[in-house]
């Protein structure tokens, strides 16, 4: 999991690097799994590695979840659990 601080939501975490999402797509491929999470003010969003990689790439993504106030620990777990 990549957790960082987003500026905007739709734009990809200033901090975010080329290694890191080449890292996330090698853990995915060999089965392991891998999430970019974080928080823009009070949203809450959660990415897999393959709409992180758009998100990178300034493409249009779609995250898991995009959610505003209380942390979304249902959407969280939810995620993360392999299906």
């Amino acid at each position: 999991m990549e957790l960082k601080l987003f500026d905007k939501i739709g734009t990809p975490p200033p901090h975010f690097t080329r290694e890191q999402i080449m890292w996330g797509e090698d853990e995915a491929k060999y089965g392991g799994p891998w999430h970019l999470f974080g928080r823009c003010e009070s949203t809450w969003v959660m990415y897999d590695v393959v709409e992180a990689r758009k998100l990178f790439e300034r493409q249009s993504s779609c995250p898991l979840f995009q959610l505003s106030g209380r942390f979304p620990m249902r959407e969280f777990i939810r995620a993360i659990t392999p299906s």
